[in-house]
């Protein structure tokens, strides 16, 4: 007797839990806002090259008769970025990007002054995973796999793009703005991209 209470008990608080997990399971079908759309603008700071110029401006006599060049002036990495929201804790982006950067030459045998300039566009999807969800403030890792394509006066390449995002802030719900630090291979960002985007 005291088995079958029991069991009617189960039976009786078990469509509860299911109707709860139900509601609390999270679906493609039950995100209020299932895209977004965001643009952003990105630094690009060269280490390398910072270096190169700060500690090796001459690296042989030959240097000082070869081709000069002042400094690199960029755009920054410009991005558009189209996301889906599968859950309030990862979505799923696609990501186009581009920058473009030049410099003044002097050819000091030829007295010739010219100017050098590259852009690089990438696209690639990006997993974003949100780790702090309150209403209008997300804190969230990403990491992106894509291509990119180089090209200047006299080269085109194309090679693998990596980027990754350890640490990213969001202010807002619907409308909202955004911080990221981060930085990869031809991702079009080295240091700190910020913008706004629309979640629908």
């Amino acid at each position: 007797m005291k088995r079958f209470l029991i069991l009617s008990a189960f039976l009786a608080i078990l469509p509860v839990f299911s109707a709860h997990a139900q509601k609390n399971r999270q679906k493609w079908d039950d995100q209020p806002q299932k895209y977004e759309v965001a643009i952003g603008w990105a630094s690009m700071v060269d280490v390398y090259e910072f270096f190169d110029t700060m500690y090796s401006p001459y690296n042989s006599i030959d240097a000082l008769y070869s081709e000069q060049s002042g400094p690199t002036y960029t755009i920054g990495g410009l991005s558009a970025e189209f996301g889906l929201n599968f859950r309030s804790w990862f979505t799923l982006a696609f990501n186009l990007s581009a920058s473009g950067a030049w410099k003044e030459t002097y050819d000091p045998l030829t007295s010739v002054t010219g100017r050098k300039s590259s852009a690089v566009v990438s696209v690639m999807p990006v997993a974003r995973f949100t780790w702090v969800r309150k209403r209008n403030f997300q804190m969230y890792s990403s990491i992106g796999a894509g291509a990119f394509v180089s090209a200047s006066a006299d080269q085109v390449s194309a090679n693998v793009a990596l980027c990754f995002v350890p640490v990213g802030m969001r202010f807002g719900n619907k409308v909202f703005g955004f911080v990221e630090t981060g930085g990869g291979a031809g991702c079009n960002m080295q240091g700190v991209r910020g913008g706004i985007g629309i979640k629908f």
